[in-house]
Formats: C-alpha cells, sequence, structure tokens
C-alpha cells in the first residue's frame, strides 16, 4: 500500500522535487486541481538534500512519508534513480509505507529516448510537461480513484415538479 490518504476527504500529502521553478509551479497546479488539493499545502524541494530533508522532516512529524512524490529525472547533482533509491532508504529506516512516486521527463531526456517501464522503485513515469489527463490516468490505473474529487455530472438533474 503507497498512499496513507485513504479517500478524497483525506487530502493527500504531496512532495514536489525540480530544479526548475516553471516546473514546479505547473506540477503543483495540475496536482493540486486533480487531486483537490490547497496549492500552499504542497511542499517543495529544489535537490537531494532538501527532498532528503523534506522526507526526514514530514516523516518524524507525522510517523509516515508524502503520499505522492512527484520528481524530476533530471537534475544537475542527481538523477531521479538516485532521489527515489535515497527516499526508499529513509522510508525503510524509519519502517514507514512508500510513498508513490512519479519520475517526470521529457522523451528526449529519458534513458533509451523512450517512454517506459518506470526505473528502479519508482511507480511511475509522467512526461513532461505534466498534464491533469495523464496523472488522472495514472491515478485511475494504480487505484487511487478514491483520491479524485467527484466530477459534477453533465446529466440535468430533473427539477421537481
Amino acid at each position: 500500500m503507497f498512499t496513507h490518504a485513504k479517500s478524497q476527504t483525506d487530502k493527500p500529502s504531496i512532495l514536489i522535487i525540480d530544479d526548475n521553478q516553471t516546473n514546479r509551479k505547473v506540477a503543483s497546479m495540475v496536482m493540486s486541481k486533480v487531486l483537490g488539493v490547497p496549492l500552499d499545502a504542497i511542499q517543495f524541494a529544489t535537490e537531494i538534500d532538501s527532498a532528503v530533508k523534506a522526507v526526514e522532516g514530514k516523516i518524524a512529524s507525522t510517523k509516515r512519508s508524502f503520499d505522492f512524490i512527484v520528481m524530476d529525472y533530471e537534475m544537475p547533482a542527481a538523477n531521479g534513480d538516485a532521489v527515489t533509491l535515497k527516499v526508499r532508504d529513509i522510508e525503510d529506516k524509519y519502517g514507514v509505507n512508500p510513498s508513490f512516486i512519479f519520475s517526470w521527463s521529457t522523451v528526449r531526456d529519458w534513458p533509451g529516448g523512450e517512454m517506459g517501464k518506470p526505473y528502479e522503485k519508482a511507480n511511475a513515469i509522467l512526461e513532461k510537461p505534466i498534464k491533469q489527463d495523464n496523472l488522472r490516468h495514472v491515478l485511475i490505473e494504480n487505484g487511487f480513484e478514491n483520491l479524485l474529487p467527484q466530477q459534477p455530472s453533465t446529466i440535468p438533474t430533473p427539477k421537481a415538479g
């Protein structure tokens, strides 16, 4: 079991790791819109050290890791493999349920030049720029549809009468 949030009313915790401010902003807006999480509730890290501190801090204060971590595959000091392995080591050390980790990249950045199976211990791959429909699809495909806000019905409700 990856996520700690059980339903849409129990908002998932999110950490976005990317060295690019625009990417962090876009990812946070999409995650917020798709999962119904307030923007100010999403945490950010810009490199491996701040990501490690964020994960350790979250575990120390709540006894659980983040529900979702979205990270850039290519960053100046480390790639997504290194950051993912570091996060998994911390989660193992403290004995908490693991985060569901999305790695994101452009096709040209991805090892082998094409999107494929998740590497190492990440759980899913998202292509940059992150899009709402792609994120929704990955969440549903991995059993997190219960965390998605209910979409309003497009069928008009008959008036009593």
